[in-house]
């Protein structure tokens, strides 16, 4: 199910889609994506989430251009601050 497509002025974006057969989150990336873009990206994921319960996220960011920003060490930091938020535990 297609929760959230948010598109950059340049045509990059980020798509997440509830898997609900397995019950877990897909964030697919396409495009480059800067470090802006990823964090805003990010945190749409957090806003958008907290509405259903998942096991597990699937960062899928085979489609990007450029580099990619570390998302492991900034999902779990931002997570944390907003334990309202989703259903998964970060570790």
């Amino acid at each position: 199910m297609l929760l959230n497509s948010l598109p950059d002025h340049d045509g990059s974006r980020c798509t997440l889609t509830f898997e609900e057969g397995d019950h877990w989150l897909r964030a697919t990336w396409r495009g480059y994506v800067d470090p802006l873009e990823a964090m805003r990206g990010a945190q749409n994921y957090l806003d958008q989430a907290g509405d259903f319960s998942y096991p597990y996220l699937l960062n899928d960011n085979l489609a990007l251009e450029g580099q990619w920003f570390d998302s492991q060490a900034w999902l779990p930091q931002a997570k944390r601050l907003r334990p309202d938020r989703g259903g998964g535990s970060v570790q």
